[in-house]
């Protein structure tokens, strides 16, 4: 899916996934013993009680609750680059450089 956005021209919006299934979808409270096993969910905050088994309904109410602004940070022209990418691109050419040179056991051969 990334791929398919850069190519066309869309953004990408990386969200932390820090405690994310902590988190109530109701209240955005975050505590450890909201997570009572790994599919069910009960918000411990005093004035929520959010209640729900379905640990995909949560992750997309998580989800669609946070801003989808798009950051200034990830585009590069009309494209949409992720800054833990941008280095790789940069080493990935470097690379292909070295690939293209000759191999230095081939340097000091004389025909």
């Amino acid at each position: 899916m990334e791929y398919k956005q850069i190519w066309a021209g869309g953004v990408i919006d990386y969200q932390s996934e820090g405690y994310s299934s902590q988190q109530c979808p109701a209240c955005d409270y975050t505590a450890p013993l909201n997570r009572k096993t790994q599919e069910a969910f009960a918000c411990v905050s005093p004035t929520c009680g959010f209640w729900s088994e379905c640990r995909a309904q949560n992750q997309l109410k998580r989800f669609l609750s946070r801003p989808h602004a798009p950051s200034a940070h990830h585009a590069v022209g009309n494209r949409a680059v992720p800054p833990r990418r941008r280095n790789e691109y940069k080493g990935l050419a470097i690379f292909r450089a070295a690939i293209r040179a000759k191999p230095f056991w081939r340097r000091d051969i004389v025909r």
